[in-house]
């Protein structure tokens, strides 16, 4: 089941990661880490969307389907990412390769955002060419649960022919409680908070609420207000967002309200071309930036021309990962020519005594 696309949503994550690839290549903005709010808003808002829709068509969410399509679309370009930054660990000092082998383990059992709450990643200068994969985990693990959850919130809310409000009041719940743990570990031990799950849940389940709640197309003037208000809570966030501003409770309320307002409004300006373009490759722009940046300027080092050419480097890395990677597993091509060949190797040749035998005398099975 193909998952119909707002070309918005598209300019939404090419905003998003180029605030994040921004951060990290030249430490501008300040807030660029704001990006990472605004595709958990977005992921929460487009899955749960989804759902719904296969709720509505159906009356059912069919699991199997569901997880097989978020692991086409996540896991491809994940795992040559990590088997290339396994191979280049060897040209580590060993110390240094133990490390990063920890963390490519964590990385690939999904749990690189529990592998950071331990080491106190937030505080740590370590080399780590796929910490960011913390934020992957994360939706990793919402994906695991939240079709459970809506199923859950749908069936109830049946009883009182509301399966839209049950999941609503279920998401609602989700959302309550994940801000009382955000509250709670942002206020504690470093890291546990800013990596936690839990604590982020609340990023996630306020994208699936904007999806539940009766909003309905807004006219112009309400959507020229939602943007212009959404457009500037996103600009003091990416832009003034002090380094010692306590995250993520409270200081994702306001990036997370922005990018809601955002999707409500759903501006035209987001929908040009050229970030439509990177919105599209966002997913593999935000997997290889990190590790072609630590080991270009780690190797090179950080100057402006190694700095550049690792951008460069990873943009053309992105669009080879999309095009011949990310695409052909998430649109079914592979699995298509997968099924094909194994269909064409269990058919009998045209020439052996086998295709000859079963062309004059069929087997009546």
């Amino acid at each position: 089941m193909s998952e119909p696309r707002r070309p918005d949503i598209q300019g939404l994550r090419a905003v998003a990661v180029l605030l994040v690839v921004g951060l990290h290549a030249l430490g501008e903005p300040r807030g660029g880490f704001v990006g990472v709010d605004m595709f958990f808003v977005i992921s929460g808002f487009v899955i749960t969307s989804g759902l719904m829709r296969e709720v509505s068509r159906s009356g059912r969410i069919a699991l199997p389907g569901f997880y097989l399509r978020r692991a086409r679309r996540i896991l491809p370009a994940s795992l040559l990412l990590l088997g290339v930054v396994g191979l280049l660990a060897l040209l580590l000092p060993p110390t240094v390769r133990g490390k990063v082998s920890d963390d490519l383990l964590w990385a690939l059992l999904g749990g690189e955002n529990w592998r950071q709450m331990s080491i106190g990643a937030l505080t740590s200068s370590d080399f780590n060419p796929v910490g960011h994969y913390w934020s992957l985990a994360v939706e990793e693990q919402f994906y695991l649960v939240w079709p459970l959850l809506i199923l859950v919130g749908t069936a109830v809310g049946r009883r009182w022919n509301r399966p839209v409000g049950g999941a609503a009041v279920a998401v609602a719940a989700v959302l309550v409680a994940s801000l009382l743990v955000s509250r709670t570990d942002t206020a504690g031990a470093v890291g546990l908070g800013y990596f936690s799950t839990a604590s982020r849940g609340w990023e996630l389940a306020a994208g699936g609420l904007l999806a539940l709640l009766p909003v309905g197309a807004p006219d112009r003037t309400r959507r020229l207000g939602f943007g212009l208000v959404g457009a500037g809570a996103m600009a003091v966030a990416a832009l003034l967002m002090p380094k010692a501003f306590v995250y993520p409770f409270p200081g994702a309320l306001l990036p997370v309200f922005g990018t809601a307002a955002l999707l409500v409004a759903a501006p035209r300006v987001l929908a040009i071309r050229p970030l439509r373009v990177v919105g599209d490759l966002s997913y593999s722009l935000y997997l290889w930036h990190l590790p072609v940046l630590a080991f270009v300027c780690g190797f090179l080092g950080v100057t402006p021309a190694a700095i550049l050419s690792a951008l460069a480097l990873s943009v053309l890395l992105a669009w080879v990962s999309y095009r011949f990677v990310e695409q052909p597993f998430r649109d079914g091509r592979v699995a298509a020519a997968v099924g094909a060949l194994l269909r064409r190797d269990r058919t009998p040749d045209a020439e052996s005594p086998t295709s000859e035998a079963h062309r004059v005398a069929p087997s009546p099975v």
